[in-house]
């Protein structure tokens, strides 16, 4: 897998997720649709490694899990794209 390759899918996959996190902000029911759904596993994995209590878990974990979620997401599909992409070039 080339390291261009990865870098640059990685940034558009990083780009694409800030640009929905944004667009929650406008279209109704898009937020909670990625914290409930898309992002929760991650929000809840940094609530258990915080070990965040009271009114720090409505900002410390949820802004976390949102930052781990973008990070693992956007690593992910820049592997499977290009580990797809150098599949087809080898051939």
């Amino acid at each position: 897998m080339a390291t261009r390759c990865f870098f640059k899918y990685f940034a558009i996959a990083v780009g694409a997720q800030i640009g929905l996190l944004v667009l929650a902000m406008y279209v109704r029911g898009l937020g909670n649709l990625l914290a409930f759904y898309v992002y929760a596993l991650e929000i809840w994995l940094a609530d258990t490694l915080t070990g965040a209590r009271g009114e720090d878990t409505m900002i410390v974990t949820p802004v976390l899990g949102w930052i781990g979620g973008v990070i693992l997401y956007s690593l992910i599909a820049g592997i499977v794209i290009c580990s797809f992409k150098g599949r087809r070039r080898s051939r």
